[in-house]
């Protein structure tokens, strides 16, 4: 497994629900050609729409590599639905628009479609080190 991409501590970045901020960090943003990527947003605060444009990129980037990819979320801890909501509610890649449901099903349903048609299997994890 590769270190992950720590967007507070490398970038400097915590606000990822300010567009400015977003679009900065986009235009700065390394991501290695990994089929396996670890983004760590722990300490950030994240909120849709603009923090789905950061994981669009990150998603468009994964979709040009061959075989299986896998995107790891690193947060710190809000319920699944809400941060699945957070960072994927007005995905382009995902096509998932505001009258989105917070539903458990429903998340897990886009999880497996992605995975599905694209081959990219998405994780979202607590970090062990979260106070949350």
């Amino acid at each position: 497994m590769g270190e992950p991409i720590k967007i507070l501590e490398t970038y400097g970045v915590y606000n990822l629900s300010s567009k400015h901020q977003i679009h900065d960090l986009i235009s700065r943003l390394e991501l290695p050609n990994s089929n396996q990527l670890i983004i760590d947003i722990t300490g950030c605060i994240v909120d849709y729409s603009t923090t789905s444009l950061l994981f669009d990129e990150i998603l468009f980037h994964l979709d040009k590599l061959q075989g299986e990819k896998k995107l790891i979320i690193l947060t710190d801890g809000l319920p699944f639905q809400h941060m699945f909501a957070d960072l994927f509610l007005g995905s382009k890649f995902i096509n998932v628009g505001d009258n989105f449901k917070l539903d458990i099903k429903e998340c897990e349903f886009l999880l497996k479609e992605i995975k599905e048609t694209y081959n990219i299997e998405i994780i979202i994890k607590i970090a062990k080190n979260s106070s949350a």
